[in-house]
């Protein structure tokens, strides 16, 4: 990865690359959250008509995604404020 953004540079390309790459980052942990939002509140509903859903493991997996990219911004924004 590291040479494919070097390579970009001499096109004027890295920047946006970066801000491509952070928006996918960050557009598709809202999109997850959302989706299983509604999935969760979809279940809810189903549950109450009689049918059984799990979304445990669906959970367990964002909430970890979620640590995941919270670490990174921390990590990475303690490196730039560091000097």
């Amino acid at each position: 990865m590291g040479k494919a953004i070097i390579a970009l540079r001499p096109m004027g390309l890295e920047d946006l690359a970066g801000t491509l790459m952070r928006s996918w980052i960050v557009g598709s942990t809202v999109l997850a959250t959302f989706l299983f939002a509604f999935l969760a509140w979809r279940t809810r509903r189903l549950s109450a008509a009689g049918a059984t859903f799990e979304v445990r493991s669906e959970g367990i997996m964002l909430s970890f995604w979620w640590a995941i990219v919270i670490g990174a911004i921390l990590y990475f924004g303690s490196l730039g404020f560091g000097g």
